[in-house]
């Protein structure tokens, strides 16, 4: 059975620069079930440079860090109402905190890869971590806090 990324399941409401499969001019991050984590990949572009054209900018990685945890947030959310990503009424979280802790450059000519958990949840809030390695050495870390929207305000 072939895989289908979370951002995919959302449907064409996702306009996201970072992950929304509908933004021409984004990142468009894919997020794919991992067990009970989220894994995706991400091939950065030549001109997503830091100061350093050898290098990826702080931003980018950021980006990436938060859309890949806001859609494991999502999809958590569906799995706890027994409903599959994507499926109406939506569900939309929100990035309440990131913290980002950059522990070495990120080279600009690698593959990218991400894992994300969920580390608690509580009401509409979900608390998540997030890795991203190159070459399976540890690069940057996130600690989000999503709110899931209430469904009222939902657009």
């Amino acid at each position: 059975m072939e895989k289908i990324a979370f951002q995919d399941l959302i449907g064409p409401t996702n306009h996201c620069h970072g992950c929304g499969a509908f933004n021409e001019k984004g990142l468009r991050l894919k997020s794919y079930w991992d067990g009970e984590e989220a894994v995706a990949r991400y091939r950065p572009l030549p001109h997503q440079t830091a100061g350093s054209p050898l290098y990826v900018n702080g931003g980018i990685l950021a980006s990436l860090v938060d859309c890949h945890g806001n859609n494991l947030a999502m999809a958590a959310a569906y799995g706890r109402e027994g409903r599959e990503v994507g499926s109406e009424p939506k569900i939309w979280c929100v990035t309440a905190r990131l913290a980002i802790d950059y522990m070495r450059a990120v080279p600009i000519d690698k593959e990218l890869h991400l894992r994300a958990k969920v580390t608690r949840q509580e009401g509409r809030k979900t608390w998540l971590e997030c890795l991203l390695t190159v070459d399976e050495e540890i690069c940057v870390r996130g600690e989000l806090l999503q709110i899931e929207i209430k469904r009222e305000d939902r657009a």
